[in-house]
């Protein structure tokens, strides 16, 4: 992505950004599904992501959806296919904000999910896009990543979720 000006981290020149945080997606919803027969596995792993929420917050018309998709993986030595499922969380702005900004909400957003799931959710990847150009932004990140635990998490429905989120930003 070609530099914005020479404002650089506070130039207003992003129109949007999407967050993965290590140590959430077992929080969400599985992308795909499993059908046990009898006498066979079904696992049907969809193309496009599952969307789990929509919604704008009122007063400044910022979109955020998060949603669910599949990621399937093999090696070379081993051929075999595993899948996971990887929420992201995507925030687009209505007026152009500066990399500063989406760095906040992705800290909030890390700070909202680690309390929520009741372990510690750290920002994974970060990639900015203005219009049809994107970026990754790459982070030395410090601290673990404590694994998630069903029994210690906040569960909500999904317009809990945008009610926690809405108050949260």
């Amino acid at each position: 992505m070609a530099e914005c000006t020479s404002n650089g981290i506070n130039d207003k020149c992003l129109t949007s950004a999407r967050y993965t945080f290590e140590g959430l997606s077992a929080w969400f919803p599985q992308a795909f599904h499993e059908k046990w027969d009898t006498d066979q596995i079904v696992v049907t792993i969809p193309m496009e992501p599952r969307e789990i929420q929509d919604f704008c917050l009122l007063d400044s018309r910022v979109r955020i959806s998060v949603k669910v998709v599949s990621e399937l993986t093999s090696s070379k030595d081993d051929p075999s296919r595993l899948t996971r499922s990887v929420a992201s969380i995507e925030v687009q702005s209505p007026n152009p904000e500066s990399l500063a900004w989406y760095r906040r909400i992705g800290g909030r957003l890390e700070n909202l999910f680690s309390l929520l799931t009741g372990s510690s959710v750290a920002m994974d990847t970060l990639f900015v896009y203005r219009g049809d150009e994107s970026g990754h932004l790459i982070t030395k990140r410090t601290g673990s990543v404590r694994d998630f635990d069903r029994l210690q998490c906040v569960m909500c429905s999904p317009n809990q979720l945008a009610q926690a989120i809405v108050t949260w930003i």
